[in-house]
């Protein structure tokens, strides 16, 4: 009889019930952008016709009320004064629903205006023309909507040579996001975003068509909006209140690099211009290219994308019920972009575990025994080694095994059932130094494994005196990069005790490190605070873009029969594939457990999500407990396509922790960050109260 896996001796018939429904996602949110409104009055029956039609944002010009006299304003109105008349707005009926567009001198969108009456597009160009302080008005307009705690993001157009202006209008908006804790950044933080920035895929080319092929004419636009939004994000401290409203345009860049790069940004929404769509010949439906639909397919399976629609024209409501039949095909293809696919994350960072240095929770403990395919697999490396011993001459008539850092226990119950299925007899040292799992090994020895020979030892692993010679050592303490939680250190002890034919598994380990592109991880850091970029971090997020293939930096073989040293040392040189914007590197491992039995945290190919191809970390199927982790530079730095990048990586030790070095050598030599551990330590002591670890 087999004994229940780590998670299944509490399963309800719900929860079996559950594992077999198909995962839930947020429902896709619309937004909608209405060009050629004069008069905020004139909002209101097209703003309740959206919210019926299951519209969340109003996308609106506030160019024509921009006038230079703002008006008076108190808590539940706003007093807007335009050319045509003054109207008091009420700001609770708004505020939830309102974006408001700045129309900017030089910006792409300036081209849009075709669409407008005669009037309201020489009121546009003249008062372009005329005023410049046209921005400003707009801007001190916007800061009037406002009700309690809600007020409208504003709408920034591209527009390159407002970089700067951009920047200081921006970070006066937005006050300065620090913290006293370390630990705040960490929390997954949501808020309503105060800047969309506006940029067409496409960029804005001014390159003729006898210039250059179309495809290099899109391209190289492209990579110019691209890299411009590089800068401003860097010009407001990579601040989270500014993100992308990204339209995609008729045509599309030829490098699917550049795609990738802008899955890796913070897009809040998809401007789908109605232009773009076909229609079809049979029943007039709308539809989008092949091309298209993939390209829109990666970016709705990304966190909490929402989709904006542009008509082509001046929003009436006829208009807006039009808009009805595109909602409806782009719910389809939301629905089809996400079938199948798991929970998408929330990008978050924080700390890895430490469980030498800190005792895990009874949640951690829940996190990891839902983990069904690791322990399936070191319950196959254990009966394979079983299998090959009795194969041999020297066949113990027990096997001895221990189980170090045993936790609650699933790594005994995986040696039991491996021993049940080859027929042999396995006596289990089960070691563990957390006072809150003795509880729970002591009721399991009486009743899960109540016939077994299991004993359990509250002690530290690395001084434990074994009454006898080992056959197997488990583990599973390798965290996100292989080592970094302590591993070689943790094992040096009981390896010692490994009979001839005794093994450990894992028997091999191997760290791997990669450049990434990921503006959202690096947003997630608080404004002003350099010290947080010199910490090791796992990660969760919805997509990354790799800039190289991974290279393996350290190898840890056990038995070590004394090979682990104090400081271990690697150059790694990477070539950029794309011309992205250099934020840090991701840090993994493999893991062989047993013969051709392996783990791996290794990323898939490196291409674009397609509906094959979801674009993220591609590790053993199944396989949860282990986050990749982020090793950030303090100072991103643009990449050409090609470009060398060439990191110094150091493991260093002391008597009292372990701790890892980084230092970037090409395309620029950079600080060497956590110097001596000063930022994050992994301790090998007991918890304390240093604050210092990672």
């Amino acid at each position: 009889m087999k004994l229940p896996g780590p998670s299944m001796g509490t399963k309800t018939d719900l929860d079996r019930l559950l594992e077999k429904m198909p995962v839930l996602h947020d429902p896709l949110a619309f937004g909608i952008y209405a060009e050629g409104i004069s008069n905020l009055q004139d909002i209101f029956p097209l703003l309740r016709s959206a919210a019926g039609l299951g519209f969340s944002q109003f996308n609106v010009d506030v160019f024509t009320w921009a006038a230079e006299r703002i008006g008076e304003t108190n808590t539940t109105n706003v007093w807007s004064g335009n050319f045509v008349s003054e109207s008091a707005v009420p700001l609770r009926e708004i505020c939830r629903f309102l974006a408001l567009r700045i129309l900017v001198p030089g910006a792409f969108n300036l081209a849009q205006a075709s669409c407008l009456e005669e009037n309201l597009r020489d009121l546009r160009k003249s008062r372009m023309e005329e005023d410049p302080d046209i921005f400003s008005h707009q801007f001190r307009q916007c800061t009037l909507f406002s009700y309690g705690s809600k007020r409208p993001p504003v709408v920034l157009t591209y527009a390159p040579e407002m970089l700067f202006f951009y920047a200081e209008k921006v970070l006066s908006f937005i006050p300065p996001r620090a913290t006293d804790d370390g630990q705040d950044l960490l929390a997954t933080f949501h808020s309503k975003d105060e800047f969309l920035i506006h940029i067409p895929l496409a960029g804005h080319s001014t390159a003729s068509k006898d210039e250059e092929s179309l495809d290099d004419s899109c391209d190289k636009s492209s990579l110019a909006a691209l890299r411009w939004w590089y800068k401003l994000k860097a010009s407001v401290n990579f601040s989270r209140k500014v993100g992308v409203a990204l339209e995609l345009s008729e045509d599309l860049p030829a490098n699917p690099h550049i795609v990738h790069l802008w899955l890796s940004e913070p897009i809040k929404t998809v401007i789908l211009p109605t232009g773009i769509f076909l229609t079809d010949v049979d029943d007039n439906s709308a539809y989008l290219s092949a091309a298209h639909k993939l390209l829109l397919q990666g970016f709705l399976r990304l966190k909490n994308v929402s989709v904006t629609l542009r008509p082509s024209g001046i929003l009436t409501l006829d208009r807006l019920d039009s808009m009805q039949a595109y909602t409806e095909y782009l719910r389809g293809v939301y629905h089809e972009s996400l079938t199948g696919m798991p929970e998408i994350p929330d990008a978050a960072l924080f700390p890895p575990d430490q469980p030498l240095h800190t005792d895990l929770t009874e949640a951690d403990y829940e996190s990891f025994e839902l983990d069904e395919r690791k322990y399936a697999d070191y319950e196959e490396a254990i009966r394979k080694y079983i299998v090959d011993r009795q194969g041999s001459s020297d066949v113990p008539d027990v096997f001895v095994a221990a189980v170090v850092g045993c936790g609650r226990g699933p790594l005994v119950t995986a040696a039991i059932n491996a021993t049940m299925s080859s027929n042999a007899r396995i006596r289990i040292y089960a070691l563990e130094k957390n006072p809150l799992t003795a509880g729970i090994l002591a009721g399991k020895c009486d009743a899960e494994w109540k016939g077994c020979d299991v004993r359990v030892v509250m002690e530290d692993m690395r001084t434990w005196q074994p009454p006898e010679k080992i056959d197997l050592l488990l583990s599973e303490m390798l965290g996100g990069f292989g080592d970094n939680e302590l591993s070689p250190e943790c094992l040096a002890g009981p390896e010692r005790f490994l009979s001839a034919k005794g093994v450990s598994i894992p028997e091999t380990y191997t760290s791997y490190i990669y450049p990434i592109s990921s503006t959202k991880l690096y947003e997630l850091f608080p404004d002003g605070r350099l010290e947080f970029r010199e910490h090791v971090y796992g990660f969760d997020v919805d997509c990354l873009k790799a800039l190289d293939e991974p290279q393996p930096v350290f190898t840890f073989v056990h038995p070590s029969k004394g090979n682990n040293e104090k400081e271990y040392y690697a150059i790694l040189k990477f070539r950029a594939n794309a011309p992205g914007m250099l934020h840090g590197f991701a840090g993994c491992f493999t893991a062989k457990l047993y013969g051709d039995i392996e783990h791996s945290l290794l990323p898939g190919s490196d291409q674009p999500p397609g509906p094959d191809q979801p674009g993220l970390d591609q590790r053993t199927p199944g396989l949860t407990t282990w986050k990749p982790v982020f090793f950030p530079l303090a100072t991103p730095y643009h990449l050409a396509q090609g470009q060398l990048i060439c990191l110094h990586f150091w493991r260093r030790s002391d008597d009292h922790s372990v701790w890892y070095e980084w230092s970037l050598a090409e395309p620029s030599r950079s600080q060497v960050h956590n110097v001596d551990g000063t930022a994050c330590r992994m301790p090998l002591n007991f918890a304390s109260h240093n604050h210092h670890h990672c």
